[in-house]
């Protein structure tokens, strides 16, 4: 089991001041009650912070050490799309993580508070932003876990086929728009 976390409106409300409030104790406790009652299941940081070496420091730091050693990576960063992030954008890199690293079959969840960035039917579990992982999210993010541990593998594969063909689509179409076609000479 793979668990993609996000930090910001997670671990954190998504209006923290600074690296000293990135990690709330009562969030973070709320989070290893839920790795307590899954020992293998493994986390993938799929969250801002990855995006810059000060970012990645902050999270190493600031984690609990029975967090961290669940650990085991973060998600590509795809590009943006006219500056923005597209609906199902970090569904997209969760995928991408899988594919790399050799895991498709794998189930997994997405804890994040944004649901707009998964497509439909993802395995995600969506927080309030303004307050984070909090103590009735737990059980419900214990319920999604094991139902997507049970999960048909026709389903994981029909779920990641919706991520792919999305993905191809919409960066096709950035491709598209950055060439430069010149004027036909008459």
């Amino acid at each position: 089991m793979i668990i993609f976390l996000d930090l910001d409106g997670v671990t954190h409300h998504k209006h923290f001041s600074g690296e000293a409030e990135m990690f709330n104790d009562k969030n973070m406790d709320n989070l290893e009650k839920i790795l307590d009652e899954f020992p293998d299941a493994d986390v993938v940081l799929s969250t801002f912070q990855r995006t810059s070496e000060v970012g990645l420091n902050a999270v190493k730091n600031g984690l609990s050490e029975k967090i961290a050693e669940r650990v085991i990576g973060y998600t590509p960063i795809l590009p943006l799309i006219g500056g923005e992030m597209p609906n199902g954008y970090v569904e997209m890199e969760a995928q991408l993580w899988l594919r790399e690293n050799d895991m498709e079959d794998s189930p997994w969840i997405a804890i994040n508070d944004r649901k707009n960035l998964f497509f439909e039917n993802a395995p995600l579990y969506v927080t309030d932003g303004e307050k984070g992982l909090v103590e009735s999210d737990v059980a419900m993010i214990i319920e999604l876990i094991k139902q997507e541990q049970q999960r048909p593998i026709e389903e994981i594969h029909a779920q990641k086929e919706v991520s792919n063909k999305n993905f191809q689509y919409m960066y096709r179409i950035q491709i598209f728009e950055e060439q430069e076609f010149p004027a036909p000479e008459f």
